[in-house]
């Protein structure tokens, strides 16, 4: 069965249950109707994303707003926040998010600046002395 036909389908039972509920007035066929309904609708919004799929219109996104990602500043990593995706230009404050090329993939933050940073020895007494 097709994703169509499933439609279809559905339709023409929600079609048959409101038939039925005119002529039987009962609640339990038009309650039936409106899930087949509800199914055939649900059914149609995933045709549409299948369709966005095939065509390679179909983001997903590796984060969403709200989400904590990590940055890196002259070799510092830090916490941003995502307050907005833009296709295009984004004012100063937009964090812009990438996504690795599949080769790491990190479980956490730390994870993330355990691996880049490894080699990476910050001396908190010289770092001191800068500061000063």
């Amino acid at each position: 069965m097709t994703i169509d036909e499933a439609i279809a389908h559905a339709r023409e039972k929600a079609e048959q249950n409101r038939n039925r509920a005119l002529h039987f007035n009962t609640v339990k066929c038009i309650k039936c109707a409106e899930e087949h309904d509800q199914l055939a609708d649900w059914l149609t919004h995933l045709k549409e994303y299948q369709q966005l799929e095939e065509q390679g219109r179909l983001l997903k996104l590796p984060c969403k707003v709200g989400d904590t990602v990590w940055d890196i500043d002259y070799g510092i990593p830090f916490a941003c926040t995502i307050t907005a995706f833009s296709f295009g230009e984004c004012d100063e404050d937009t964090v812009y998010y990438a996504q690795p090329d599949g080769e790491n993939n990190y479980s956490s933050p730390e994870e993330l600046i355990e691996s880049e940073f490894s080699d990476l020895v910050i001396d908190e007494e010289e770092s001191d002395d800068d500061e000063r």
